[in-house]
């Protein structure tokens, strides 16, 4: 099934798992077009959302500033990488360009639990403990995020 490229993406096509054009994703800042302001703002709400739920998880190992500068720099490593590095791939090569919203949100929401439960395992947090704590923080926001729009 061919996507007209050019046509504007709405929220709705992308939620209801209608084929998107991922090259119109790559083009733009990030995956719901979002201009540098929308970004930031979903950035600072990612944090705010997770750094309770890794709180939950790492109060035992982490305190204060050690605890919100860790939840950070994971959000740092995954984030852009979410918003600008998945589009940006499956718009070109193997993919040409056609993908689901499905299909993105299945690639890149594995692979920022995966590579934050790495990095906080890398920090000195048991493994099993890491992946809990980073499943289920992206799980909260991805949750909160899709529901708000």
């Amino acid at each position: 099934m061919m996507i007209n490229c050019s046509a504007p993406l709405s929220l709705i096509q992308h939620f209801l798992g209608s084929p998107v054009c991922a090259s119109e994703l790559g083009e733009t800042l990030g995956p719901l077009n979002a201009t540098a302001r929308e970004y930031f703002k979903a950035l600072v709400l990612t944090l705010a959302l997770e750094w309770p739920v890794y709180f939950l998880f790492l109060r035992k190992y982490w305190k204060g500033s050690r605890l919100t500068l860790a939840v950070v720099v994971i959000n740092l490593l995954t984030h852009p990488a979410v918003w600008f590095f998945w589009p940006w791939v499956l718009s070109s090569g193997f993919f040409q360009g056609q993908v689901s919203f499905g299909a993105y949100v299945a690639i890149a929401e594995t692979f920022a639990p995966t590579v934050e439960a790495l990095a906080l395992w890398k920090m000195g947090i048991p493994f099993r403990r890491a992946v809990w704590a980073a499943i289920c923080a992206n799980l909260c926001s991805w949750g909160v995020g899709a529901w708000i729009g």
